[in-house]
């Protein structure tokens, strides 16, 4: 399908080591033709202050990675569109934000069976439509571990 593509089997890939970007499966001509473009997407379109590739550095990385995904959509369900903005855009931008307030929204949605199978069932629509790709990065070059946003 992609001739420029390297498709490996997950017990070929050093999973300790390695550096993980996922995307929607739709995005993948575009990555080939014009490489990950550093961009503010739609799920930080509030939160983000500059254009960024994620990615995650070994399995731990990613596991990380799910896991703020699964509190983000839980929270997300939780709150609703509308809240959520106004929480994103408005009150964590605030200097004086107490952020014990959205923790605590999250923890309160977390405990919520039916909110955290809202989310799950998002989360798997999420990964079935997307591909993870093996980057080839290099410290300093690529990225800074001390980078802040």
């Amino acid at each position: 399908m992609y001739k420029d593509l390297i498709v490996k089997d997950i017990s070929q890939i050093d999973l300790k080591h390695s550096f993980f970007h996922y995307t929607n499966k739709s995005n993948l001509d575009s990555i080939i033709k014009n490489g990950l473009e550093p961009r503010i997407g739609e799920n930080s379109l509030y939160v983000e202050k500059t254009p960024k590739v994620f990615f995650a550095e070994g399995e731990k990385g990613i596991i990380t990675i799910m896991d703020v995904w699964l509190k983000w959509l839980t929270g997300k369900i939780s709150t609703g569109k509308f809240k959520y903005w106004l929480g994103t855009v408005i009150y964590m931008r605030l200097p004086f934000c107490i952020k014990s307030i959205p923790n605590n929204m999250v923890k309160k949605s977390l405990a919520s069976k039916e909110k955290r199978l809202k989310a799950y069932e998002k989360m798997k629509q999420i990964l079935d439509n997307s591909i993870f790709l093996v980057l080839n990065l290099e410290e300093n070059i690529d990225f800074n571990y001390n980078d802040i946003d």
